[in-house]
């Protein structure tokens, strides 16, 4: 969801002899492709590293400065106070070979805290963003890590190294080096580890809970000749700012109740090389601890989510996509045939206040094709206590277009840690000058600005994501967000995965759907075409059935009888003598059935899955997705 910068740069890459013994081979490493990995100063008078830039968000107030301890320097990044916590980083532009496996490696030690925001971001070597998060970590920690060029880069690429969160952190040898590896070699040297929890209930603590341990199941992936060497560890972060040790033990890690604090905490499961130490790999699990007052979210709830409303009041399923740019009449029409009802366009968020005659042609475009329009809030208007006066008349010239669906912004909290009082100055402006008009954010569910937004979009895998979004805000109805992963990618996904991911967040309470982004599908993606076609041939289908699942009409009574084993979900809306039965099982959940009642006789039509005439039982496992239609009296 971001505007990507492309830089010039240009360090060599011819390959010298470093070779890493290991039983597979030995891996022939290139010449650094950064300069001063070790950041170094020129002169006593300097503070930021050679061959590095500087750079600090707009509003944010940090020391970027090179440090030095025992004749050895770093860089620390730190902001002054945490309300001026934005985003610090220095940059280095650099060349990439196509086609390369490159080694990242590179020192970092944090303070501790629960909100610890920090990474190593990459652009231009195949995804685009490539980021490393950073878990905390009291002492020097070496990270290595092995990636894949690909062959259709161009070449020109940057690094930034960061901070953004009111932590502390320092980064010093920070290396970059192409090796002899192909692709398919990078699992050989780059373990990689999985976890998840054993129920919900461990990841979602509810009020007077009678557990006393937390489970949770990690998954290895490593060389059989490299497992004896490879150490698995887990940490707990508390919402309070405590770093807990939690128990690994034969594949699973366990949590005590007692450790885990109100709030959001956060579990860090680690894969260490014994002999050198190095992280070679991590991942993380939110455990949210909900206090007493709270929303306990439940299989019901989900099936009766909050819906968004058009200004005329009508319960509204949009299904849109992000990032159409100009487009021919040609695509907007093939949009609106394959089931799209709303469309993006960035040049709304890049507006310095001087594109309002291209705006109103593009909402007039969309008009004409029956499509609405998402408008993105230009971010200089809405996230800064300055733009504000700038942002009411941007509003009002906007506010009254019929294809005007909803006002929307991006990341605003977890990127950009634009303040709860901001949120609530956009919130209250908009709401006066259209009390019927709603705005949207793309963001990380979050209680900080649950009451100041009308709605929130985001990506809903799986069952946790859906019941924690819905904790945390309330009565916002939820749009879901997909196709992130496939921008610059070699293959679309399977048509399993595609279907799974249009209509599992459904499933699970979603009321509405959007595709990131429209490039993907004309540039982005070495099999476009048929990441296309998967997109869209569950787009139209979604657009059959999501007017019912807004619907006002009640269901027919054998709905209450619909039962589920294991961990089956679904929901089921009714529209014009018609109702659709969604079920699903999440990624990673256990396969159950869904059970149908013998009440149930009228014809029944399977949109998508299997199901055979007059089945009343199906069984579904994870990530599998069955669709009804059956005809009401």
């Amino acid at each position: 969801m971001f505007k990507l910068t492309m830089f010039i740069i240009g360090f060599g890459l011819s390959l010298v002899l470093t070779p890493l013994a290991t039983k597979a081979q030995d891996i022939v490493f290139g010449e650094q492709t950064l300069a001063n990995g070790s950041f170094d100063l020129a002169s006593d008078t300097d503070t930021v590293p050679t061959h590095w830039q500087k750079s600090v968000m707009p509003e944010g107030l940090a020391d970027v400065v090179a440090e030095s301890q025992d004749g050895n320097s770093f860089i620390k990044i730190k902001f002054h106070t945490p309300e001026k916590a934005f985003q610090a980083r220095v940059i280095q532009p650099f060349t990439v070979e196509p086609g390369k496996v490159y080694e990242l490696k590179f020192r970092y030690k944090t303070s501790i805290g629960s909100d610890l925001r920090a990474d190593i971001l990459l652009t231009g070597t195949g995804p685009l963003y490539r980021s490393y998060y950073l878990p905390p970590a009291q002492d020097w920690t070496e990270r290595q890590i092995f990636f894949h060029v690909p062959d259709h880069v161009k070449g020109n690429a940057a690094i930034y190294v960061q901070n953004r969160s009111a932590q502390t952190i320092w980064y010093d040898d920070l290396s970059l080096r192409p090796t002899n590896l192909t692709a398919p070699q990078i699992t050989d040297f780059q373990p990689k580890i999985t976890a998840q929890s054993e129920s919900t209930e461990d990841q979602l603590l509810l009020p007077n809970t009678a557990k006393k341990q937390l489970r949770f199941l990690y998954h290895l992936e490593a060389a059989e000749s490299q497992r004896s060497n490879l150490a698995v560890i887990a940490k707990l972060m508390t919402s309070d700012g405590q770093w807990l040790d939690a128990q690994v033990e034969q594949g699973h890690v366990y949590v005590q109740v007692a450790d885990v604090a109100p709030g959001k905490n956060t579990l860090y499961v680690f894969v260490h090389n014994k002999q050198t130490h190095a992280r070679l790999a991590n991942t993380m699990l939110e455990i949210e601890r909900i206090a007493g007052a709270d929303m306990a979210v439940t299989d019901e709830d989900l099936r009766h989510p909050p819906v968004f409303k058009d200004v005329h009041g009508t319960p509204t399923f949009p299904i849109g996509m992000y990032g159409v740019g100009r487009p021919s009449e040609k695509q907007l029409a093939e949009l609106r045939d394959n089931g799209f009802t709303t469309i993006h366009n960035y040049g709304f968020e890049g507006d310095p206040g001087d594109r309002m005659t291209r705006h109103l042609k593009f909402l007039d475009q969309a008009q004409s094709y029956g499509l609405n329009v998402m408008v993105g809030f230009p971010r200089d208007m809405a996230e800064k206590k300055s733009g504000l006066a700038k942002l009411e008349p941007w509003i009002r010239q906007l506010n009254d277009h019929p294809a005007n669906l909803f006002y929307t912004s991006d990341e605003m909290h977890i990127m950009r840690h634009v303040s709860a009082k901001q949120f609530q100055a956009v919130h209250q402006m908009v709401h006066k000058i259209d009390s019927r008009k709603r705005w949207l954010i793309y963001d990380i569910p979050d209680p900080s600005f649950a009451s100041h937004v009308d709605g929130i979009m985001l990506v809903v895998n799986d069952e946790i994501t859906a019941k924690l979004t819905r904790v945390r805000m309330g009565d916002k109805p939820i749009i879901a967000v997909w196709g992130q992963p496939y921008f610059n990618k070699a293959t679309a996904p399977t048509a399993q995965q595609a279907t799974y991911h249009v209509f599992m967040p459904v499933i699970l309470g979603s009321r509405g759907w959007f595709f990131w982004w429209y490039p993907t599908l004309k540039h982005h993606n070495q099999e476009k075409e048929l990441l296309k076609q998967r997109v869209y041939e569950n787009t139209r289908l979604l657009s059959q059935v999501a007017p019912a699942l807004v619907s006002t009409q009640p269901d027919p009574d054998w709905v209450k009888q619909i039962k589920t084993q294991g961990d089956v979900r679904y929901c089921v809306g009714t529209l014009d003598r018609k109702t659709y039965i969604l079920a699903g099982v999440s990624r990673d959940a256990k396969a159950g059935r869904l059970q149908l009642p013998a009440s149930m006789t009228r014809d029944v039509q399977v949109l998508k899955g299997e199901m055979s005439a007059g089945q009343k039982t199906v069984e579904l496992s994870a990530s599998e997705i069955l669709i009804l239609e059956v005809q009401v009296p």
